[in-house]
């Protein structure tokens, strides 16, 4: 009776999540609306320092700041999936609660 009420219902247990990748999180980092302008502001004085500077060294502002919003997203990024793993840990301690379940 157990067994053909478990093939037919299934287990009596929550699906866990898959654990979200660091790279997500980097990505994640990007939809905030300051380092959108970072990274615009970024282009444009790469592409002005080019034009209109010395092309050889025209480009090195621009780049300075892509790579420090780079450099926060990755910390930012980092943070984030710290946090994560840490709630992962306190759900699976908290995972084992018996709950009722009626069937229909």
């Amino acid at each position: 009776d157990f067994s053909e009420r478990k093939a037919h219902f299934g287990i009596n247990e929550y699906r866990e999540k898959p654990p979200i990748p660091l790279i997500d999180f980097f990505f994640e980092a990007f939809d905030d609306k300051t380092l959108q302008i970072l990274l615009v502001s970024a282009i444009f004085s790469i592409i002005l320092g080019i034009t209109f500077e010395d092309p050889s060294t025209g480009w090195i502002e621009g780049t300075a700041i892509f790579v420090a919003a780079l450099i926060v997203s990755g910390v930012t990024a980092a943070n984030d999936y710290s946090k994560d793993r840490q709630f992962q840990k306190l759900s699976a301690i908290n995972k084992n609660k018996q709950i009722e379940v009626i069937r229909k």
